[in-house]
């Protein structure tokens, strides 16, 4: 009896132990390889959330990467084999209406602008390693005698979240997504509302603002534009006093020299517009409605590191200097390129 008795409780103890074990190996099954983890980049993936609708400048790296090529110095090749493997990816994209598609072939990569919504196929694809958020990278301008700082400026656009509070937000990118836009009500005196979560990666340099932004009245109703960044109003345009009929959008402009603030990484840019006076007032944003303001850039990409300024007001401006480049090989047909290149010579062999 005994000897049954530890008989049954050997196959019970067994039996949960397998259990255990079964569950245990279906949870690790399920848990994402190395191979498997999220093709989507995270700063893409948060792109995503905030603009479902929109279209999304991405960069798309494929499988296939041929290495061996570039260090045998062939850049034909390279791009013929570059060009081969996009073919499949180029004829989906055209499928999705893809716009601004560029083909890469140092890093096998195809960049375009698609909707938000299909980025995840993308991502499914077997010849897709990564899929990447498309980035503004500036790069030092050139230096001469007619620029100046205050010349360049960046564009940001009105947009708003498809979910509720609804907030308004800037946007390096316009919305493109078909029939996608929102307008804001404004309808009491001295009520406003705020566009606002950008923020800036530097110190701006410069004193030129502007706006171009739809607005409609019920039938005449005036408006206060201002931007504020990092707390402090930068620039306040003259009242805008708009006359229309009720959700008759029409593009109004302004441009003004506004204050050049010392602004830090993180600084958040605003966009304010007030109701002052009048009637019921609207703004808009959206597809075909690209309501959009500017301001002052970046003014050191990094030139300051490395004491460029100094040379610069010394006179070492960078003519009559030759300049020699040890790289991968170049595209010699390149329109940048052509008739340019003195010499070129193949260490590799």
């Amino acid at each position: 009896m005994n000897m049954r008795s530890n008989i049954w409780k050997f196959c019970m103890v067994f039996g949960v132990v397998a259990i255990v074990l079964l569950q245990f190996a279906s949870l690790v099954s399920a848990l994402p390889a190395d191979s498997e983890k999220s093709i989507i980049e995270s700063a893409l993936a948060l792109e995503i959330a905030e603009r479902p609708n929109d279209n999304i400048g991405v960069i798309i790296e494929l499988e296939k990467q041929d290495k061996e090529l570039l260090t045998k110095f062939d850049v034909g090749k390279v791009k013929s084999a570059a060009v081969k493997s996009q073919k499949s990816l180029s004829k989906s994209l055209d499928g999705m209406r893809a716009e601004d598609v560029a083909h890469h072939w140092i890093i096998n990569a195809v960049s375009a602008k698609v909707p938000a919504w299909k980025i995840n196929e993308i991502a499914a694809r077997e010849d897709v390693k990564k899929v990447w958020l498309d980035k503004k990278i500036r790069l030092i301008e050139p230096v001469d005698g007619n620029s100046a700082a205050s010349d360049c400026t960046d564009r940001l656009y009105l947009g708003h979240s498809r979910i509720p509070p609804y907030d308004g937000y800037l946007s390096e990118e316009p919305g493109t997504a078909y029939g996608v836009y929102t307008d804001m009500e404004l309808c009491d005196n001295n009520e406003s509302f705020d566009w606002g979560d950008y923020y800036l990666n530097g110190d701006i340099t410069g004193t030129d603002y502007s706006y171009g932004i739809y607005f409609a009245s019920n039938s005449s109703t005036t408006f206060k534009i201002e931007i504020i960044i990092n707390g402090t109003t930068v620039a306040t345009f003259p009242d805008l006093t708009v006359i229309g009929e009720e959700f008759d959008y029409m593009p109004f402009s302004a441009e003004i020299t506004g204050i050049d603030p010392a602004t830090s990484m993180g600084d958040e840019v605003i966009l304010r517009i007030t109701k002052i006076s009048g009637d019921t007032g609207w703004i808009i944003s959206g597809t075909d409605y690209t309501s959009n303001i500017t301001i002052p850039c970046i003014g050191d990409y990094g030139d300051a590191s490395i004491n460029a300024p100094a040379m610069w007001s010394l006179g070492y401006q960078g003519s009559g200097v030759t300049i020699a480049i040890i790289d991968t090989g170049i595209d010699s047909t390149h329109p940048d390129l052509v008739g340019k290149v003195v010499s070129e010579s193949n260490f590799t062999d």
